[in-house]
């Protein structure tokens, strides 16, 4: 008797947990999907500027 109700009340105590991790995940997932999308457009933008100059590079050579 004492074991099944220390299952019943084990059981409650997990799907709270289970059910606030899902909350967390929730805001976190956003989060990531948010920042994910503010990268790719800033790499986008900022790619053609990475080409190096091949002027500025002759020039330095000599």
């Amino acid at each position: 008797k004492l074991w099944s109700l220390y299952l019943n009340d084990a059981e409650k105590r997990d799907k709270e947990r289970v059910e606030h991790w899902k909350g967390s995940t929730d805001g976190i997932l956003i989060f990531t999907g948010l920042f994910a999308a503010t990268v790719a457009s800033f790499v986008i933008y900022t790619l053609p500027m990475l080409v190096p100059d091949t002027g500025n590079q002759t020039v330095l050579l000599l």
